[in-house]
């Protein structure tokens, strides 16, 4: 993962920045890392994408919000709808 750094900081301060895609970025939880960017809810372990997104996001004063996956009875399935194949 390379984020583009000199592009996000010419962002106005204001502005909230969503990044979505994989980013293959293990955050940890805020006991380990950021405890003013990430939660209490991760898996305890960070890799490189981790602390680049982290570091990231801190600097500009954001959260990270990462989803493993929606819990749902059928894992082919989001909101009851079937994905394409």
């Amino acid at each position: 993962m390379q984020i583009d750094t000199i592009a996000v900081s010419k962002l106005p301060e204001y502005d909230i920045l969503v990044m979505c895609g994989d980013f293959n970025a293990k955050v940890g939880i805020s006991s380990s890392y950021a405890p003013e960017t990430i939660g209490q809810r991760g898996l305890g372990v960070i890799n490189d994408n981790g602390a680049q997104l982290i570091d990231m996001c801190a600097g500009r004063g954001q959260i990270v919000v990462v989803a493993r996956g929606f819990p749902t009875e059928n894992p082919r399935s989001i909101l009851g709808l079937p994905l394409m194949e």
